[in-house]
């Protein structure tokens, strides 16, 4: 697994480092570092197993926000800058379509002016060219992106232009190239979760209000449905679709104002109801959780009340196991690096079984 860029807890900037996890042997490697420091940027996995990174802010830099995106080869373990956006971005979301281009969409810029952006421009990885895409139907920050299964790309909430957050919803046709409704959430959220269920539908879960309510999407009948209520508030936590179909919601802030929790609570799709499992051993939010070829949870990082973090948990989800972790001896060390929270990570295809 491979973790990049965030916050350094220590010095308090933004991070270019890079840092890979071996799930066999549980150890923290180094790995190259990115060419630019990042900060609230997005990783998004193109298809021949390389990550693209885009936008983010520079903390250094009097906290600008980045035009510039990088592309990561894991086998090379190298770096290459890629040509820059059209503007300058963070809190977007970057989503990997059908044909293997990358649709970015949204989010916030403080230069050359301050703005939420209704913005979207697509990325050709053959090409390594960008192209406008339609702009959204509303300007959104902070929002969530699930791919469904026919390939649409559904945005769900995230802040508005007045920095409230937003109930609207809309989709994304690659093969029409254009933006439709989606809906209406019951609640506005921004820093919640959405997952793609086996079914199709999307899990929508907690909100920056830190309340516990949960919804559905039905992408069929483009409608949205309540999911149950959580037994505790989340927002900044992680939602993790499970081998056996079940939702794992970990960690995140138990309420407005930012009080991380160490709450764990698990989704049932086909009962439509919530169950608590063990807690963390140390509460934790805006944490990363990347599911392992085995079946585990890694969660990486975050922040607790003295800041970011640079510890990280293994959780073993599956019920059919008496323990919802391995033992202690099996959790990964801290980082080598600097603690990180606002970083990314994802999945590198084996052999290296990296995520980053």
């Amino acid at each position: 697994m491979l973790v990049a860029g965030g916050i350094s807890v220590t010095r308090g900037e933004g991070l270019a480092t890079a840092e890979r996890f071996d799930p066999a042997t549980g150890r923290w490697l180094p790995a190259a570092a990115m060419h630019q420091t990042r900060v609230n940027h997005t990783p998004t996995r193109l298809r021949d197993g390389r990550i693209l990174v885009t936008g983010g802010f520079d903390s250094r830099d009097e906290g600008q926000t980045l035009a510039s995106g990088e592309i990561y080869d894991p086998a090379a373990d190298r770096w290459t800058p890629i040509a820059p956006m059209g503007g300058t971005r963070m809190g977007h979301t970057a989503s990997l379509l059908p044909d293997g281009r990358v649709l970015v969409a949204g989010g916030y810029r403080n230069r050359p002016a301050q703005a939420i952006l209704a913005t979207a421009e697509i990325y050709d990885p053959r090409t390594n060219g960008w192209t406008p895409a339609p702009a959204l139907a509303v300007a959104r920050a902070g929002q969530t992106s699930t791919t469904l299964r026919d390939g649409q790309i559904l945005l769900a909430g995230g802040s508005g232009a007045d920095g409230r957050p937003l109930a609207s919803a809309e989709r994304y046709d690659p093969r029409a190239g254009r933006w439709s409704p989606a809906g209406s959430m019951a609640r506005p959220r921004s820093l919640h979760s959405a997952t793609l269920l086996p079914d199709g539908a999307v899990l929508v879960a907690g909100n920056a209000a830190a309340d516990a309510t949960a919804e559905r999407y039905d992408p069929a009948a483009n409608a949205w449905r309540s999911a149950g209520a959580l037994a505790g508030r989340h927002s900044l936590h992680t939602a993790t679709l499970l081998p056996d179909g079940a939702v794992l919601v970990v960690a995140g802030c138990a309420e407005e104002g930012g009080r991380p929790a160490a709450t764990v609570e698990r989704y049932d799709p086909a009962t439509d109801r919530w169950s608590a499992a063990p807690p963390l051993t140390a509460a934790r939010c805006n944490q990363t959780a990347t599911l392992l070829p085995d079946g585990r949870l890694l969660i990486v990082g975050g922040k607790d009340t003295n800041g970011p973090l640079r510890t990280a948990e293994i959780l073993a989800p599956n019920p059919a196991h008496p323990a919802t972790r391995p033992p202690a001896t099996d959790r990964p060390p801290a980082h080598a690096k600097p603690h990180r929270r606002l970083h990314t990570r994802r999945l590198i295809p084996a052999p290296l079984k990296w995520t980053w």
